[in-house]
């Protein structure tokens, strides 16, 4: 063989294993640091903020008043059996303006469950943390323009089963 082509042998050789550990360099560094974690446990890790923050309080506010073309109607309703809360929106003529619907439960233990529905007639959000005590939805609308309007602040009482014998 000659000397060139061993000399540009090496430097093919050296080329791919460069080429190879800059691959490797990137692909560390945009790795994600759960990658353990399964798809739906990252979801709803990134969903669901639960602290004993302050602020915390289990008493409803009212409302912000929202002009009658960007209403938006939002239902909660806590499960009889387990506690847990589903949070629906309704619609309203102001659901075209909304990019989202930003609930956050104020649980009776003391923590706060944070989430964002998507503002589309009958999406939910399921709140299996849902106590059986007295828990506190509130919802705020994030619209197109910047503005944001808490549209909904109530209390949801846990309701026992009664022994109708």
């Amino acid at each position: 063989m000659s000397k060139p082509f061993r000399i540009m042998k090496k430097i093919l050789f050296l080329a791919i294993i460069l080429g190879l550990f800059a691959i490797i360099l990137s692909a560390g560094c945009t790795g994600n640091e759960n990658a353990a974690v399964s798809g739906e446990q990252t979801t709803a890790q990134s969903q669901a903020q639960s602290s004993s923050a302050s602020g915390f309080s289990l008493n409803p506010t009212p409302t912000d008043e929202i002009p009658s073309n960007l209403a938006i109607n939002v239902d909660a309703e806590k499960d009889p059996l387990d506690g847990a809360v589903t949070v629906i929106s309704r619609g309203g003529p102001g659901l075209y303006m909304a990019n989202k619907l930003n609930v956050k439960i104020y649980l009776s233990t003391g923590q706060i469950i944070e989430r964002n529905i998507a503002p589309d007639v009958n999406s939910e959000a399921l709140f299996t943390e849902g106590t059986k005590g007295t828990d506190r939805v509130v919802v705020v609308a994030s619209l197109d323009n910047g503005e944001s309007y808490k549209i909904f602040d109530e209390l949801l009482e846990y309701r026992k089963r009664t022994d109708n014998t």
